[in-house]
């Protein structure tokens, strides 16, 4: 019965360790078990609180979506480009055998090679600088 109360005064936060009365020890494991279950109340009402305040944000959330058009809880799709077995260098430009390089000399959309350009050499994509600006004038004024 001994061992039983120190095990019990151990498992006390205050007075580890220290010579107390059966009576002592034992008012203070009853009052240190109301302290616990106040404690677990008030967890318990703040967990309930939080699920509430979860909950309407999750039908706020979810209101949202579908005003916008979105489903909740659904990644946005992308579309994934279709693979035709040839390479484009882009717009104005014939696409590429994917196995070898090919003729990769730049043709108009008419089907003609641009002018000016050597027959099979590899040749930049045209110019995308915003307009009234060349490529030429833009690293020249620095």
């Amino acid at each position: 019965m001994r061992d039983l109360f120190d095990e019990l005064r151990d498992q006390l936060p205050q007075d580890r360790g220290m010579k107390s009365s059966k009576w002592e020890i034992l008012s203070k494991a009853v009052d240190h078990i109301q302290t616990l279950k106040r404690h677990n109340s008030d967890m318990a009402r703040e967990i309930d609180g939080l699920r509430r305040e979860v909950e309407g944000l999750r039908v706020g959330a979810a209101a949202a979506a579908a005003a916008s058009g979105v489903a909740y809880g659904v990644a946005p799709t992308y579309q994934q480009p279709q693979f035709n077995g040839y390479l484009s260098m882009g717009p104005g430009y014939p696409p590429l055998p994917s196995g070898g390089q090919g003729n990769m000399t730049p043709h108009h959309p008419s089907g003609q090679p641009s002018q000016g350009q050597g027959q099979g050499q590899a040749q930049p994509p045209p110019s995308t600088a915003p307009p009234g600006q060349s490529m030429h004038s833009r690293g020249a004024s620095s």
